[in-house]
């Protein structure tokens, strides 16, 4: 399903575009999607978001006009990366160099919140992408967590 998805605004400039410090002409937007969920009982909302990235001159004719699609949210373990290189993994190969990067290694790990523990399954780290689909075709992966002590003694301790 296609929605129309907002920009989300610099908090410092204000601005829908925000250019790269270190390359100017390159930089990025942040695309946010909002939609309700009704599960048992409560109507709650959801917000997406992620980072496009790409020349200004090309940024600002996109924030120009409505952009449709959705923001999707994948989840892999960490032994499907790592076991990547097979033909039949399921696992986009950008992500693979993506992670290559501690920091966004570390940004990508699956956690009870920002400050949280690390989820994963069965010892295995779960990662945590989201990415814009601009057809509105492709679905959500999600895996579910295991070590939910770990999580439970995390928040009696906050």
């Amino acid at each position: 399903m296609k929605n129309q998805l907002s920009i989300r605004l610099n908090a410092e400039t204000g601005n829908k575009v925000t250019p790269f410090k270190r390359n100017p002409e390159k930089g990025y937007i942040i695309l946010e999607e909002r939609t309700e969920d009704y599960s048992m009982g409560w109507f709650n909302e959801e917000v997406r978001s992620c980072v496009v990235k790409g020349n200004l001159t090309l940024l600002d004719k996109i924030v120009s006009k409505p952009l449709y699609g959705r923001i999707v949210i994948r989840e892999y373990l960490e032994s499907e990366i790592l076991d990547s290189d097979s033909e039949d993994s399921i696992i986009p190969s950008e992500i693979k160099r993506y992670l290559e990067n501690d920091k966004n290694y570390q940004s990508s790990i699956k956690r009870t919140a920002k400050d949280g523990i690390e989820l994963t399954l069965n010892g295995d780290l779960i990662f945590r992408f989201s990415t814009y689909d601009p057809t509105g075709l492709v679905e959500d992966r999600f895996i579910n967590h295991d070590n939910d002590d770990e999580v439970a003694a995390w928040r009696s301790n906050k």
